[in-house]
C-alpha cells in the first residue's frame, strides 16, 4: 500500500483513536527545488502513523460491532444499507452511481532518511517525497528511479496504487453511500486522504445513527467538498505556474507558513497571498518567466 501515514496534529487531536498508531512526531519539512532548499519548522505540526496496523485494528473492531465487511470482489447483492468504502476502483460506485473518477498513479518504497523532505522540479507535473525513509513520487517506477538517483538512495519493496484526484459531489443514492477513496475524498494536491476520510466517516456515522443518509450528503457538501475543490484549484495553479514559481513563492512566505500554515485547510493560502505586495508578486512572476 502506498501511504506515508503522515497526518496533521489537528487530525490526531480530533480523533483520539489515532494516538495508538503514532510512530513519530514531525516538526516541519524541507522543500527542495533540485539542490535549492528551504525548511519550514513548526514543533509537532504532524505525526507519522502506522497505517497498516490502524487499518487492521479498525476493521477488526468494525466486524466485532456487527458490520458485515465484504473483502472480495462484490457481486452486487445487498441487504439493508450499503457503504462503498472499496477504494478508487469502487464496484459500488460504478454500479449504483454510474461514475468513474480521475486518478493518478503513485509509487513508494523503503529507503532511508530522517524527517520530511519534498522534491520539486525533477518532473514537470509531479513531486516526490521522503518521509522517514518512505520514498515515493506521483508517477511510475521510472519516475521513482529518477528520484532514487538524485538523492542517492536505494529504494526497495516498491509498490504502487492509484489515488483519486477528483472528489464526487454526490455520495448518497437511496440507501447506498460512498466514503473515502471510493468518493474521491483525497486532496488533489498531495493525495492525502486520512484527514478527509475520517471527517466523512464521522459524518456518515452520525447519519446512520439518525437513520437518514441525506444528513451525510448535506454535511459532506457543506464542510468537505468545498475544501477538496479548493485543493483542485490549487493543483491547477501549480500546473499552470510550475514548480519553480511555487518553490519561490513558498520560500518567500516561509515565516507565514511556519506560523499559520495548514496541511488540511487550504483556505489559509488566501490570507497568505494577501501578505504579498504587488511589487513582490511582480518580481516572482518576472523571475518565473526567465529561463531556468
Amino acid at each position: 500500500m502506498v501511504c506515508t501515514g503522515l497526518v496533521s496534529r489537528e487530525t490526531v487531536e480530533e480523533h483520539s483513536v489515532l494516538r495508538d498508531y503514532v510512530i513519530t512526531r514531525v516538526d516541519g519539512a524541507e522543500i527542495c527545488y533540485y539542490d535549492e532548499c528551504f525548511e519550514v519548522k513548526r514543533k509537532g505540526v504532524a505525526y507519522v502513523l502506522d497505517r497498516n496496523m490502524m487499518f487492521r485494528d479498525l476493521l477488526k473492531k468494525a466486524e466485532e460491532s456487527g458490520v458485515n465487511i465484504i473483502y472480495k470482489r462484490w457481486n452486487g447483492e445487498k441487504q439493508g444499507i450499503l457503504i462503498g468504502a472499496d477504494g478508487v476502483h469502487s464496484s459500488v460506485r460504478k454500479l449504483f452511481f454510474k461514475r468513474d473518477i480521475k486518478r493518478a498513479l503513485a509509487v513508494e518504497g523503503i529507503g532511508k532518511g530522517e524527517g520530511v523532505k519534498v522534491y520539486l522540479g525533477l518532473w514537470s507535473d509531479r513531486f516526490g517525497w521522503n518521509v522517514y525513509g518512505k520514498v515515493g513520487v506521483f508517477g511510475d517506477k521510472e519516475d521513482l528511479k529518477v528520484l532514487s538517483k538524485f538523492i542517492g538512495i536505494d529504494i526497495n519493496n516498491v509498490k504502487g496504487r492509484y489515488i483519486p484526484t477528483e472528489p464526487l459531489f454526490t455520495v448518497v443514492k437511496g440507501d447506498v453511500a460512498l466514503v473515502g477513496d471510493a468518493a474521491g475524498q483525497t486532496k488533489p494536491t498531495t493525495g492525502g486522504g486520512i484527514r478527509y476520510g475520517l471527517m466523512a466517516a464521522d459524518m456518515l456515522a452520525s447519519a446512520l445513527i439518525e437513520g437518514d443518509l441525506s444528513i451525510y450528503q448535506n454535511t459532506y457538501r457543506r464542510d468537505i467538498y468545498p475544501l477538496l475543490k479548493i485543493h483542485s484549484l490549487i493543483q491547477f495553479f501549480i500546473e499552470l505556474f510550475g514548480h519553480r514559481f511555487i518553490f519561490k513563492l513558498g520560500r518567500h512566505l516561509r515565516n507565514y507558513l511556519e506560523q499559520k500554515g495548514s496541511m488540511d485547510d487550504p483556505t489559509f493560502l488566501f490570507s497568505a497571498l494577501g501578505k504579498l505586495t504587488y511589487q513582490t508578486f511582480s518580481l516572482l512572476i518576472e523571475n518565473q518567466l526567465r529561463p531556468p
